[in-house]
């Protein structure tokens, strides 16, 4: 029973991670920047593609069943918001990053896992916010405009998110890991 109940609360605290980083938030439009996607790579670098994705998948599910833990609110009705496909990269990013930072160990690896996932955020995200923002909200938007607002202005902030995961994942690996190999 305790093998079943370890996964399933680092699961919960990253999913709870990922809503409470919606919250720490620099508002811009059409995308803000927040934590999100520093915890979105901690749960891929700390408990690994599996365990990470279902967090997101259980984060993403809360918002779209109506809880407000998005960073305007929640319901069905966000998929129409230019954010929603940065929450929809949200899984195969925390995959990519568990994968990588599995074949990968130290703080190298976690470099490299965070900035191939993060590509994968902006790869599905950008197009996202594109389309939506031209044809849902009716705003004309470039594909330049779209990359600078949806990526360029990120990169910066991304690079020191991308610092932080690297250095504290150093030290919570091994915690995490003794956590999951005593629960089985």
């Amino acid at each position: 029973m305790r093998n079943k109940i370890k996964p399933l609360i680092l699961c919960g605290l990253f999913a709870a991670l990922t809503a409470i980083g919606a919250f720490i938030k620099i508002p811009m439009w059409p995308a803000p920047i927040t934590a999100q996607t520093m915890f979105i790579a901690a749960a891929g670098v700390l408990i690994g593609p599996k365990l990470g994705a279902a967090s997101q998948l259980i984060y993403l599910l809360l918002g779209l069943f109506g809880l407000p833990i998005f960073t305007k609110g929640g319901g069905f009705g966000y998929i129409f918001q230019p954010t929603f496909g940065f929450l929809l990269a949200s899984i195969p990013t925390v995959i990519v990053i568990g994968v990588i930072s599995k074949k990968i160990d130290g703080v190298k690896g976690a470099v490299i896992a965070t900035v191939c996932g993060y590509a994968v955020l902006y790869l599905i995200g950008v197009p996202y916010l594109w389309m939506i923002v031209n044809y849902v909200s009716g705003v004309e938007m470039s594909i330049s405009a779209a990359l600078y607002s949806g990526m360029v202005l990120f990169i910066p902030g991304d690079a020191l998110k991308v610092a932080a995961v690297a250095l504290l994942s150093v030290k919570l690996k091994p915690v995490v890991r003794f956590t999951q190999v005593n629960s089985r």
